[in-house]
């Protein structure tokens, strides 16, 4: 488990925002994580559709919802939805954020919430091409 001694992480975010049977799977994330940090409030950020299956299963304690349609749309639509978003999870304060998703909006997500420790993918920079581009022959 994590190195912070459970007293320590008082806000927990899982990010899995795109289907019901990953946030059904998520679910055994959430009910462990309950049990290691009993007192913390567990949050999912998840599309607008899935929030209250996951507070009526009481598998969060509260839900961020988006709406992905949004997220889809014009700049000026996705600017507003993220910027609505990330005001509303940045208020929860986070100590500890699980980024399940692994999307480039997912990541940009965490590093804006700044929760003390993140969990996930973090993939590689991708190589320039002229770097791995084959030696020209005479």
């Amino acid at each position: 488990m994590l190195q912070n001694p459970p007293a320590h992480v008082r806000s927990i975010l899982i990010l899995q925002t795109k289907f019901i049977g990953d946030l059904v799977l998520a679910s055994a994330l959430a009910r462990n994580l309950r049990l290691q940090y009993p007192k913390a409030r567990i949050v999912f950020l998840c599309e607008a559709n899935f929030a209250s299956f996951l507070l009526a299963h009481g598998i969060a304690s509260d839900v961020v919802a988006f709406r992905r349609v949004r997220m889809r749309g014009t700049p000026v639509q996705r600017g507003r939805e993220l910027y609505a978003m990330v005001r509303a999870l940045r208020r929860f304060r986070f100590d500890l954020t699980i980024d399940l998703a692994d999307s480039k909006t997912s990541r940009i997500i965490v590093r804006l919430v700044n929760a003390k420790t993140r969990v996930g993918y973090d993939p590689p920079e991708k190589p320039l091409r002229w770097l791995h581009a084959s030696p020209l022959t005479s």
